[in-house]
């Protein structure tokens, strides 16, 4: 099985990633899924480490509870 990703910037505000699955043991022809993922300046990205104890984010705005 081999597994190819492209990412790419598909506008000023947009990331494209296109990946394709080659696997002929269990496809028959390769498969690709494409995903589009939109800048967010609402939004932190913080670091994590998952030695550390668990940090509860519920407080943190825009995170909801499933």
């Amino acid at each position: 099985m081999a597994t190819t990703e492209r990412v790419r910037k598909i506008s000023p505000t947009q990331l494209e990633i296109v990946a394709t699955i080659h696997d002929p043991m269990y496809y028959t022809r390769d498969w690709s899924t494409r995903f589009v993922y939109n800048l967010r300046t609402d939004l932190r990205i913080e670091d994590y480490n998952c030695g550390e104890p668990h940090r509860d984010i519920s407080a943190v705005p825009g995170v909801r509870r499933p």
